[in-house]
Formats: structure tokens, sequence, C-alpha cells
């Protein structure tokens, strides 16, 4: 490899230490134009980049949780050069913003903390079986972002007999503590089962035809709580009205063979199937059994009700009934 001449060298060397005095010169604090901060104090690392050891000196007082407010840009270079920044320059900028940051504690959140502690206090297992309603619309609160208990139910009282309660909450706001009274009605509820329409009696209800309402607790009595999968595709015992608690005794399989009805009477055995028409002698419901007239042998039959207006017989049941003669 050829040598470098040492006049090269030594310009090399000019070049290196003019770029490093250039860098130092230019490494002080910049401020910056806008800041945001969680906590209530404004330190001079929030306004300043490469502040150094000083960067964790307050130097102002933050706005209020959730705002923002403007500081001359002079007056920080002052607060800084003061607390022995001593090379803070404001460059071009005229004011700084200052954002406050905070957590925003919803009327949701407040209810669902409320209901809780409401719900322990009545020795109740969950809240979802409380009906909270409060005396005033609930607002949204603002919290320290930073707290690990932004907002906290401090303590429940009870009415007796009235369902009525008394909270207090206490927020999180950095520096304080702010106390939080709400007044309200806890009431316990129930799920139960509705008609969301008429019936009339002997008619099947769907799925669509039952509702799920909430209700007190002491109004629902003794009735019990349904799923509508118990109800749907039973026929009503009797009329019923729109709103009417569900109760299984109201209810019966459908009837699907009618008195006097024409059916196919159906014999089913190993490897063999015959059908006739007959005469329902009696009512029934799926998997019911009725006795059934063959037009055929005017004898009268037993079988299970399988489906619409279709009567099975199976089993031991002669075949020479279905086909109007005896056969060998």
């Amino acid at each position: 490899m050829t040598a470098r001449p040492a006049f090269l060298k030594s310009r090399a060397a000019a070049a290196l230490a003019l770029a490093l005095l250039a860098t130092g010169a230019d490494a002080r604090p910049v401020l910056r134009a806008s800041v945001t901060v969680g906590a209530d104090l404004v330190t001079i690392g929030d306004f300043f980049d490469d502040a150094g050891a000083l960067a964790d000196r307050a130097i102002f007082r933050a706005p209020d949780l959730g705002t923002t407010g403007t500081v001359p840009a002079w007056r920080v270079i002052a607060e800084a050069r003061a607390a022995g920044l001593a090379d803070a320059t404001e460059g071009n900028l005229v004011e700084i913003s200052v954002t406050r940051s905070a957590r925003e504690i919803g009327a949701g959140e407040i209810q669902r903390l409320v209901g809780a502690a409401v719900a322990r206090q009545m020795n109740i297992a969950g809240a979802d079986s409380l009906q909270i309603t409060f005396d005033a619309p609930l607002e949204p609160r603002l919290a320290d972002e930073r707290s690990a208990t932004p907002i906290r139910v401090a303590s429940v009282s009870l009415l007796p007999g009235q369902d009525r309660f008394e909270a207090l909450l206490l927020l999180d706001r950095g520096g304080s503590q702010d106390r939080i009274r709400l007044r309200g009605a806890a009431v316990e509820v129930v799920d139960i089962l509705t008609l969301a329409r008429p019936v009339v009696r002997g008619e099947v209800v769907t799925a669509d035809d039952l509702v799920v309402d909430r209700v007190p607790k002491r109004q629902a009595g003794a009735v019990r709580p349904i799923a509508a999968e118990e109800i749907a595709g039973l026929a009503a015992r009797r009329t019923l009205r729109a709103g009417q608690p569900v109760v299984v005794s109201d209810f019966t399989k459908p009837v699907l063979v009618q008195r006097g009805e024409t059916v196919a009477i159906v014999f089913e055995s190993p490897g063999l199937i015959l059908t006739a028409r007959g005469q329902a002698l009696e009512p029934g419901a799926l998997g019911q059994t009725v006795s059934v007239l063959n037009q055929q042998s005017k004898r009268s039959v037993i079988g299970v009700v399988t489906g619409q207006g279709r009567v099975t017989i199976g089993g031991r049941t002669p075949v020479a009934s279905l086909a109007g003669g005896p056969k060998p």
C-alpha cells in the first residue's frame, strides 16, 4: 500500500478537529415548541433536548388535567438559566405549548364501580343482578394517567327498606384527590322469559315469540328462569297475553294428529314398510300413542304419532290389520 503524504495527514486531522469543534458548539440544549407531560410539574428535560444532569429539575407547574396552556419562550429560557442551564436559547420560538395529559373515566366505568360496590354491600353475587339508577346524570371525569388506581369507591351506605344508596368515590388528580358523592337507587332484578305477542290455545310458539325481560326480583315471585329453547316449538294450553311471564305448565307438545283426521298409517319392520289410510280416533302429540281406524280393514290399531298426520306402527302389530285381510 502506498503511504499518504504527511501534508495530507495533517489536513485530514485538522478537518476532523474542526468537525468535532463544530459538533460540540451545536450540542446545546434545544427548546421544544410543544410539550406534553403527565405530572403536575414541568421539568427542564420536558422543555429541552439534551438537558443533561438538569433534566429532572422542575421549573413550572403544569396546567390542569386534560388542558393546554402556553408560556413565553423567553421565560422558559430565563428559568432554565437560573436553574443552571447557562447555554439555553429560545432560537426562533416565541411561546411554548404545554399539555397536561389525563385519563378519562367514563360514566360507564363509574357505574360499574359503584354497581359492584353496592352488590357487595347487599350480599349479591354480582352487579349484573342489580339495576342501578343515579339521582343525577353521570359525567366523565379526568384522572392522573400515571395512577394505578385513578378512581375508587371509598364507601357505600345503604338506606334500609328504600333501595337507596350513597357512595363516596375518590378521584386521583395527581397532586390531589377529588371527593365525589353519588346517590341513587339499586334494585335486585332477574331475567324472566315473556311473550312478545298474544298466543291462542293450541298455537305453537317460536323463538321469535319469546323475549327476555328484566324485572325486580320481588315482582317475579315464584317464576323460575326458563331458557327460550325449553318453550320454542311447544303449543299453548290456553290463550296467553303479550308480556305474560312464561311458565312451563302453560305449554305442551303440539297436537300433530287431530281426532277424526285422516292420517297415514305406517307399519315399519326390518326390510318392510307398508302404508294405509286411517282415521284418528283421538288426538295426539309427537311421541304419544293413539288409536286409529284402518279404513280398509275397519279395524282399530294403536300406533305412535311420528309426524303431522302420521302414525307409525311397529313391533308385533299384525300386518293383516293394514292390508284388510289375513296374511299367511
